[in-house]
């Protein structure tokens, strides 16, 4: 349950009956959505100037499949390049009616600008710098303009409009607010919009909701893409879920300052929840949006909901869903055990009692590709009990195909919360919560480079061990990442921990452990190794050379060892020179191969650093000629003169001229022209008395001879 339900309902029930999703088949919709406005207010902190840079998007990611079951970890890991404290819950109820446990969980949000690194949680902005040093901070209130309770915050920064965005619920008006900056400076101003609030109208038929009763959007999620910026939410009337509920914006009028702005409404959609937007990293005019259901109507089983949303109002506003079969069926997380105590992590109940939460808590898209993050429950290989994982799905948004989908998880370990953020070469970081019967709440973060295989993830780096339990029953509910704007190979990311703070954190104001959020800023690093060019052909005994040239991805630096394979085994030598290269941006060596037969013959170069290594294939074709002449001849002398003929032959495609001489008469035609696979004869005259006649055949610096026994009549 999150956090805005928690203060709405207090101690209200969960809905006893759960509805299964599973739908086989895709449905499309197009219609013209009903289109209002809505009116806007502004808010004007400090000043702070700056600039931006757009991701580069010229990187084609690999061709995929889907694998199955967990993650296997690779031999890799990423770097973590800055990590500091964020928020913390004393320092985000700090207004005189708030209790520290009202403030449970962070509901974190986390947007990275230009020179500014933005957290929103319950109740509080703060404005960082990116070494950690905090610019200011003020309470929602003030932000929003409104002296109300907020919740579920959520922001992120859009590199195509250099503006920040924001939205969240104020939950004594029942109505989602939406922001956006007036440049890229986030403490320079924004622009704020209360969206209508949402009145039942009899859509979709509930028995225990009346018609014209205010509907609570819980939860609401913000996405953005070229020309809409996308909010959903799931809206209850009461305890009741109507169902998922997306706003569809123009984005050109918000970033206009319009003083209002046409918006299409959509849904309540009945048996929906929790509908994703995602925020696209490059550019697109469909709006992406996923769904695996949540906690009120469980898990939507083997299938997940990709909508693609397309037009903007006042046009007309459409979407598509296709129902994507997944490889196995998501399961409800269980409880997450933690140190030292029998209560888990953030659901009331053991660590076999399952939460039913498998939400969608984070989604990226970028260059035809959509990652998605949830928990969700799994035994782990090796493991005997079920424990709470990360869920990890990649989508091809052009087909649509699911291209991978594994979890992600450790033998005793829970992993949950996971955010993740994509860099410009398509790498892919994820954070995650991580606790064990005798760990306390911690955070990580992986990684999986745009080459590393299929349904694996990096080792680990721990960035922030926990020092104590979570104990007010809430966590979450979600984490941040964000791709940098300015050096998009950095992806940050924010989370929730426990370490020593206290105060009245718990329920009731009891003190005891208060939550803190952790920043960090990952790349990941790596080399790619190529060959040019990438195929050879050689003459027999001949040299060719390719050069090999490694180069840094994402500020790598250090020196790769060049080791050389060649398949078939034998017939071809090749080497590389220099046999390692120190990088800066880049460095190069030499491949060398001679010495061989003909045949075709497969060479491997690979580069290794000790934790990296990336391959490159080099084609090496060796070609050749073959000579055939009598091995003797019984001379009948014809005036003198004897005569034979020889034959030379392509093999495996050589195509050139071959001179033929021969020291003890004449050659006619001397010399034959061979296309691949031909062959060519010529006469050797020679006058009679040799023993034996020699015939010379080059082609370059190829050579091949024959010599043929001559006898003579007694």
């Amino acid at each position: 349950m999150n956090c805005a339900r928690s203060i709405l309902k207090g101690l209200l029930t969960r809905l006893e009956s759960r509805v299964e999703i599973v739908v086989a088949f895709v449905l499309v919709f197009s219609m013209v959505f009903p289109v209002s406005t809505v009116a806007s207010t502004s808010h004007v902190p400090s000043h702070f100037s700056t600039q931006s840079i757009l991701i580069d998007s010229s990187h084609s990611a690999p061709s995929r499949v889907t694998p199955a079951g967990s993650a296997s970890l690779s031999n890799y890991s990423l770097a973590v390049l800055t990590n500091f404290d964020g928020v913390n819950a004393p320092g985000s109820c700090d207004v005189p009616f708030d209790r520290k446990s009202v403030c449970n969980p962070p509901d974190m949000g986390l947007a990275v600008g230009p020179n500014q690194i933005v957290e929103m949680v319950n109740r509080q902005v703060y404005f960082f710098s990116k070494n950690g040093v905090l610019i200011q901070n003020e309470n929602l209130s003030t932000f929003w303009g409104v002296f109300q309770p907020w919740s579920d915050p959520e922001v992120l920064y859009d590199v195509s409009s250099q503006r920040f965005y924001a939205s969240i619920i104020n939950t004594a008006s029942f109505q989602v607010y939406f922001a956006v900056s007036l440049s890229s400076n986030a403490t320079a101003g924004w622009k704020i919009y209360p969206l209508p609030q949402l009145i039942y109208s009899g859509s979709p038929p509930s028995g225990g909701c009346i018609v014209g009763t205010s509907l609570f959007p819980d939860q609401p999620i913000l996405g953005i893409n070229n020309d809409k910026v996308s909010l959903s939410d799931n809206s209850f009337c009461g305890n009741i879920l109507l169902g998922a509920h997306f706003w569809i914006l123009n984005k050109t009028e918000v970033l206009s300052g319009a003083s209002s702005l046409h918006m299409a409404s959509i849904g309540p959609l009945a048996n929906t929840e929790s509908v994703h937007p995602v925020q696209s990293l490059s550019s697109t005019n469909t709006e992406y949006m996923v769904s695996t259901g949540a906690e009120d109507l469980g898990t939507s089983g083997n299938i997940v909901a990709l909508y693609s949303v397309t037009g903007a109002p006042p046009g007309q506003v459409t979407y598509h869903i296709a129902n994507l079969t997944l490889n196995s069926f998501i399961s409800g997380p269980p409880g997450a055990l933690e140190a030292n105590t029998t209560q888990t992590v953030w659901c009331v109940g053991t660590g076999s009692t399952s939460c039913n939460d498998a939400r969608v808590l984070d989604a990226k898209w970028y260059l035809g590709k959509l990652w998605y993050s949830l928990n969700e429950g799994c035994t782990p290989p090796g493991d005997s009990q079920t424990r709470t994982c990360v869920r990890l799905t990649e989508i091809d948004t052009a087909t649509p195909t699911v291209i991978q989908d594994f979890d992600y998880d450790a033998v005793g370990q829970y992993y949950y919360y996971p955010a993740l953020g994509i860099d410009a070469s398509g790498n892919l970081a994820v954070i995650y919560g991580f606790s064990s019967s005798s760990t306390y709440p911690s955070l990580a973060a992986t990684a999986q480079g745009f080459n590393d295989p299929v349904a694996t993830m990096r080792i680990p780096k721990v960035l922030v061990t926990g020092l104590s339990d979570s104990l007010s029953g809430r966590y979450g509910d979600y984490f941040g990442g964000a791709t940098d704007p300015i050096d998009a190979s950095m992806v940050w990311i924010a989370g929730e921990y426990y370490g020593s703070i206290t105060g009245e954190c718990l329920p009731q104001a009891q003190t005891g452990p208060c939550w803190s959020t952790r920043i960090a800023s990952t790349r990941v690093e790596d080399f790619s190794i190529t060959a040019n060019p990438t195929s050879i052909a050689l003459l027999a005994g001949s040299l060719g050379n390719s050069t090999i040239t490694a180069t840094r991805i994402n500020g790598f630096q250090g020196t790769v060892s060049l080791t050389v394979s060649i398949t078939p085994s034998s017939g071809l030598v090749c080497s590389a020179s220099p046999s390692s290269l120190t990088l800066g941006s880049s460095a190069s060596g030499t491949l060398s191969c001679g010495q061989g037969s003909a045949g075709n013959y497969t060479v491997t170069v690979t580069g290794s650093n000790g934790v990296f290594s990336h391959s490159t294939t080099v084609s090496v074709r060796v070609t050749d000629f073959s000579v055939t002449a009598p091995p003797g001849i019984n001379c009948i002398s014809l005036r003198g003169n004897c005569r034979f003929s020889v034959t030379v032959t392509s093999v495996n495609g050589f195509a050139g001229t071959v001179q033929l001489s021969s020291s003890s008469g004449s050659v006619s035609p001397s010399s034959i022209t061979l296309s691949a696979g031909s062959s060519g004869s010529a006469t050797v005259t020679f006058s009679a008395g040799p023993s034996s006649v020699s015939v010379t055949y080059t082609s370059g610096t190829l050579v091949h001879r024959s010599t043929t026994h001559v006898t003579y009549p007694q």
